[in-house]
């Protein structure tokens, strides 16, 4: 058995947003960017998605913990470091 029975079932799906346009040229220019801020295409995505499943637990995992507070202090979510 790999799960404990209390665990609920889940179904995870992986979305990838492709950096465009001056997002791309700004984070090809400066290596930190991306780790610190999210494209506009990316913040778009996150609002479709958290809005879509507004009533449902939604993960969302970040390469970096200053992403996922940014993401919290936007949307009001719980950050867990």
């Amino acid at each position: 058995k790999l799960a404990p029975e209390y665990l609920a079932p889940v179904r995870c799906v992986e979305v990838r947003v492709p950096t465009v346009g001056a997002w791309r040229d700004m984070f090809a220019e400066q290596p930190l960017a991306p780790a610190i801020c999210l494209s506009r295409g990316k913040w778009e995505v996150l609002e479709h998605l958290l809005a879509r499943h507004a009533n449902e637990s939604v993960l969302i995992t970040v390469e970096r913990v200053e992403q996922a507070r940014l993401i919290a202090a936007t949307f009001g979510i719980i950050p867990l470091d």
